[in-house]
């Protein structure tokens, strides 16, 4: 599967201009707004090929234009400079964790504080947002390492 979830409002940039409030809940219900449904049709396209009950080794990849739960974690807020960053538990990905998947870069790399790895944006300077957006999760493996 291959998804790129609406990019506009953008929480990070809506975080770091003020215009959303320094406060998970208020961040998650925004990205919930702004993408819950796409992820819902993205697990109900899952559920109805029967792949996950399958045994299948599955795939979901893409652009899913919002960091991943594992990657604004306290820990990695306490290491930046960034004056916006908050702990946020990103509904997007943590619905796909939860659903049954694993953040493949994640399983390999687990220190979000010193391995950032981010794939957004490529433009250099202080008051830009970097992140990892483009995200590819795994599932069906007996070892998932």
């Amino acid at each position: 599967f291959n998804v790129h979830l609406t990019a506009y409002p953008y929480e990070p940039y809506d975080l770091r201009d003020g215009k959303l409030e320094k406060n998970e809940a208020v961040v998650i219900a925004s990205a919930n707004k702004t993408r819950g449904s796409q992820v819902t049709a993205l697990l109900n396209d899952i559920t109805a090929t029967g792949a996950l009950t399958s045994g299948d080794k599955v795939f979901v990849t893409g652009d899913f234009n919002e960091p991943s739960c594992h990657d604004w974690t306290q820990a990695a807020v306490n290491a930046t400079s960034r004056t916006y960053d908050i702990k946020v538990e990103w509904p997007a990905s943590k619905r796909i964790i939860d659903f049954g998947f694993t953040d493949s870069l994640r399983t390999v790399r687990p220190d979000a504080v010193y391995d950032r790895a981010y794939t957004w944006t490529p433009l250099p300077g202080s008051n830009e947002v970097h992140d990892r957006i483009d995200i590819i999760y795994f599932s069906g493996y007996d070892d998932e390492r």
